[in-house]
């Protein structure tokens, strides 16, 4: 919350146990700060999907200068199918919504006065955008309030959104009449300039283009000067990045092929401005410059040792070491020791060969000034 300095309201984004798509508000524990107080955990949404559907929820939410809270919500489809949710302005699925948290009492939430649906029936009054696929992460500019999306695309095309804050109100991003730029299922559609098409849009590919957008943030920091102003975002399914920066009435696109780790799956920004990725490996990664201070590429580097993969299925584990460590030792969940070696401070790419043991959890930990520890499960 952004006062919550003051209130110590924070909010999730998650997938309950029963499949609903969930926004929560939770409190600060008075005894830790590091803990939330289980007991003030309030449901704001829950909003439950089509019979069968696997996925698409999106999963990111940002409260804007307005105070706000920003919520970008998934088509809630399956395959193909998106159940006609992004177009259908009596579901919240495929939208962005925009609500006010600032509500002691049930549902825990109001509708602004400006919501840009609020006198028409055939729309729900939270909602703030319409023809969303999968929203997975997007950001706004903190020195401009511009708001960048991120939307996974369907099998052709991914996309990335580009709204000024004066022109996001009520608008149509298209999706399920475009992927991208281009036609999708243009029956029952509206004209095209019912829409508003993405500011850049590049194809699935592994060459150029990738499998999943993942949105980012536009870098407000001052360790970096030549990346001041450039939006940032990188694939998940391969290792390309790109910066994106408004030039004239077109755009200024520096695409970086292998300049991001794979799995890449979430950006974060700190108090600074400075930027960093997170990838399902559970590596963190700081993100500056690559060759000079003239150089407009990002370059994402390494800020934590890891251990993969977390699912062994060949007997061989992986240390992904950036700090020295003495020792390596893997136990099972009763606490037997099945391994024990030494790492000599070594840094850099160690194989460990794993013995025969049961399928099941285990934990890895390494030993050094700070221990790290890893749950892996080992297949037969």
């Amino acid at each position: 919350h952004p006062d919550y300095e003051n209130n110590k309201n924070f909010f999730v984004y998650h997938t309950a146990t029963n499949g609903n798509v969930t926004i929560a508000r939770y409190t600060w524990s008075d005894t830790d700060p590091d803990i939330a107080d289980q007991n003030s955990g309030k449901i704001l949404l829950s909003l439950p999907k089509k019979k069968n559907s696997l996925g698409r929820n999106g999963g990111d939410m940002h409260f804007g200068t307005d105070g706000y809270l920003y919520i970008g919500i998934g088509d809630g489809g399956s395959g193909t199918s998106t159940f006609g949710n992004p177009q259908n302005g009596k579901t919240l699925f495929g939208k962005m919504l925009r609500i006010d948290v600032n509500e002691g009492n049930a549902p825990y939430y109001s509708i602004p006065a400006d919501n840009p649906f609020i006198n028409n029936p055939d729309i729900k009054d939270e909602i703030w955008a319409m023809g969303l696929r999968q929203p997975w992460r997007w950001s706004f500019d903190r020195q401009t309030g511009d708001m960048w999306i991120g939307d996974v695309g369907q099998g052709d095309r991914e996309e990335i959104n580009f709204i000024k804050p004066n022109q996001s109100a009520g608008i149509n991003f298209g999706w399920p009449c475009y992927e991208g730029n281009q036609s999708y299922k243009p029956q029952g559609c509206g004209n095209m300039s019912s829409y508003f098409f993405p500011a850049y849009d590049y194809q699935n590919n592994s060459t150029t283009g990738g499998h999943a957008v993942i949105g980012g943030y536009v870098y407000r920091g001052s360790a970096y000067p030549s990346l001041k102003g450039y939006y940032i975002c990188a694939d998940y399914g391969t290792h390309n990045l790109w910066t994106l920066k408004p030039k004239g009435t077109g755009w200024k696109v520096n695409a970086q092929k292998d300049g991001a780790p794979l799995d890449v799956e979430s950006f974060g920004e700190d108090e600074n401005g400075e930027l960093y990725v997170t990838s399902l490996q559970g590596v963190v990664f700081s993100l500056g410059t690559n060759v000079s201070s003239t150089a407009k590429n990002a370059e994402i580097k390494d800020l934590s040792s890891s251990v993969y993969p977390t699912i062994v299925s060949n007997s061989t584990l992986f240390l992904d070491l950036k700090s020295t460590y003495k020792s390596v030792r893997i136990i099972d969940m009763n606490g037997r020791e099945i391994l024990l070696k030494s790492l000599d401070g070594q840094t850099g790419k160690i194989t460990i060969n794993l013995p025969h043991v049961s399928a099941g959890m285990y934990i890895v930990r390494l030993y050094g000034i700070q221990d790290l520890q890893q749950k892996i499960y080992i297949q037969e």
